[in-house]
């Protein structure tokens, strides 16, 4: 493979050169020419040159931060991702920047308050999981 790195010193991958297969219920990352597991950061970008999303990938699986952005280039939803597997405080965004919704993940279940707000940043809904499950 031939990739650039970034000052994090992880490898970018363009999102042109990844396939995903399905593995035990997660999107494995595989180079579309080698077929190797990818290891690094995989990015897209959209027509006028703002990044559309940047994932982080170990060995083939999500691992670490999964960002998508608004094509004005604003952040819509930040995911973090523990060996495939969501794992701690997923964010989606409103293109003002509030935040939409927030939940906390432990090893791919909901676990901790999901919380919705409004587009003026009211809270709207709060649910409290553990371990994927509604906690009433």
């Amino acid at each position: 493979m031939s990739d650039v790195n970034d000052n994090s010193s992880r490898t970018i991958i363009p999102e042109d050169r990844v396939i995903y297969k399905p593995e035990n219920g997660i999107q494995v990352a595989y180079d579309n020419s080698s077929m190797e597991l990818i290891s690094g950061k995989i990015v897209d970008f959209w027509d006028n040159g703002n990044c559309r999303h940047r994932k982080e990938y170990q060995d083939g699986q999500p691992h670490g931060l999964s960002e998508i952005f608004f094509e004005h280039g604003a952040l819509w939803m930040e995911t973090p991702f523990k060996n495939g597997k969501r794992h701690g405080v997923l964010r989606t965004l409103w293109k003002s920047g509030l935040t939409m919704m927030r939940i906390t993940y432990k090893d791919g279940l909901s676990d901790g308050v999901e919380e919705v707000f409004d587009e003026d940043g009211s809270l709207v809904s709060s649910i409290v999981y553990h371990n994927g499950k509604i906690v009433i």
